[in-house]
């Protein structure tokens, strides 16, 4: 009995010397593959941890304890989802093409962000105007439909509550909005020292905000507006003017002007033609691009393009609310046997022919116009649509917005433009010569002219 204690006990110590050897091994393991960032580092035999090549052929050398992290991480031949994929991008690709990939994922979306100023009609005018309905335009009449959609935006602008600041706060006894006391700050006197101790000196930030006359002060009393608009404005139903104007961000509006944002969702390939062509090109270029007669106020509707692009032509589109580009081709006459073919008819590797040569607005209105044709645009998604988060308000009492899912869309822009064709003027020479709302001022007895460079005796 002894004997057979002292054996058990000599294996019990074997036993712990052996998980203590390995439990060393094991510690010197862990710190090995936490400090091994050699490939000249040889590891301890007894640990075998060898120096591996990559198993995606990237020519890379490392321990083998470091292939899984390689892989996860570092490897740019490791097939793994976009950086967007939380997002909606459904694409996965090689490590190493991610970056290349951003400007054409589709969920890499940007806003356009330029605004147009437009200046208001006088009040007296736009109150005459009320009850007058907007008329139609032609497609091709940019600086009207342009017009047109501000206006809309504007009018869906004013019937939305406005939000409260520091200065103004609403009043629910008159109904009206009236100056906030003096013990609110507003928001830049919320960041001064002096406000603070004493709420009754902001109005120094206001008088020092304020800008100087640059001319004249004159008790004479300003001509007042007439209480009658023009009869293009009557005629059209237009309350803003029909030109827009260039305002730098950082100054003040007036208040009889009217700014609207663009706003468009765009990839991020396309940003960069669309703020060129919609932007630069055709909204601050319009007296440019389209001539008007010069009696357009008084109601003649006679206008020219002078600059069209070299492929086809630039429409404004009232269901996109966009510029579209439409090609120039001769649509051919309808067969006589009444027997009209369309675009269902065609077989589906035709029609995705067809779909690959077309830009995202033209899909965004083909995809409107059966299931079949929907069916079809759905596959070219991932390459001309976006994808963004819609979201619901909390059904909690807690304040905020929960997202409620993915949306896919075609942009509404169009190919770009590479050349630009300028026609002559000749046109509106011709018609200013028999224009009917031309009054041309007819003098029946002789005028002196020039009277500086007549004789002195006459």
């Amino acid at each position: 009995m002894p004997g057979e204690a002292a054996e058990d006990q000599g294996i019990g110590e074997n036993a712990q010397r052996d998980e203590t050897a390995d439990g060393h091994n094991l510690n010197t393991h862990r710190v090995h593959c936490a400090q091994c960032v050699f490939t000249n580092e040889m590891c301890p035999a007894k640990l075998e941890c060898p120096i591996v090549c990559c198993p995606k052929q990237c020519n890379s050398a490392m321990h083998q304890c470091k292939v899984s992290e390689h892989l996860a991480e570092l490897c740019p031949l490791e097939r793994v989802a976009c950086i967007n994929a939380n997002y909606g991008c459904p694409v996965v690709l090689l490590r190493r093409d991610r970056g290349v990939h951003l400007s054409q994922c589709p969920a890499s979306v940007l806003q356009c962000n330029m605004e147009r100023v437009r200046q208001l009609l006088p009040l007296t005018q736009r109150l005459y105007l009320t009850g007058t309905s907007p008329s139609g335009c032609r497609s091709d009449q940019l600086d009207l439909c342009l017009a047109f959609s501000d206006q809309r935006r504007w009018a869906q602008k004013c019937r939305q509550p406005e939000v409260d600041n520091g200065l103004l706060v609403y009043n629910e006894e008159e109904g009206e909005k009236s100056l906030s006391p003096d013990n609110v700050l507003s928001p830049v006197s919320q960041e001064c020292i002096l406000c603070k101790q004493d709420p009754g000196s902001q109005h120094l930030h206001i008088v020092g905000a304020m800008t100087a006359c640059d001319g004249p002060i004159s008790p004479a009393p300003t001509e007042k507006s007439s209480a009658l608009p023009e009869p293009f404005y009557i005629k059209h139903g237009l309350q803003v003017s029909l030109t827009t104007e260039f305002q730098a961000s950082h100054r003040p509006k007036t208040s009889n002007c009217v700014t609207v944002r663009c706003g468009q969702l765009l990839r991020r390939e396309q940003y960069n033609d669309h703020v060129r062509i919609c932007h630069a090109d055709v909204a601050n270029s319009m007296e440019w691009m389209l001539a008007r007669c010069p009696m357009y106020l008084q109601g003649c509707d006679a206008t020219f393009t002078r600059v069209l692009p070299g492929n086809g032509r630039l429409l404004y589109s009232e269901w996109l609310d966009s510029l579209v580009l439409r090609y120039d081709c001769d649509v051919p006459p309808a067969p006589m046997d009444g027997q009209v073919r369309t675009l269902t008819d065609l077989p589906a590797e035709v029609l995705q022919l067809i779909l690959a040569q077309l830009d995202s607005a033209s899909m965004l209105a083909l995809s409107s116009v059966n299931r079949q044709l929907r069916g079809m645009t759905r596959r070219r998604l991932i390459d001309h649509g976006i994808v963004e988060y819609r979201w619901t308000r909390r059904s909690d009492e807690s304040v905020g917005w929960i997202p409620a899912g993915l949306r896919w869309t075609f942009a509404k822009s169009f190919e770009p433009v590479q050349q630009w064709m300028v026609r002559p003027t000749s046109e509106l020479c011709d018609h200013i010569r028999t224009c009917p709302y031309l009054n041309p001022v007819v003098h029946e007895e002789r005028m002196p002219v020039l009277t500086f460079a007549l004789p002195l005796n006459r």
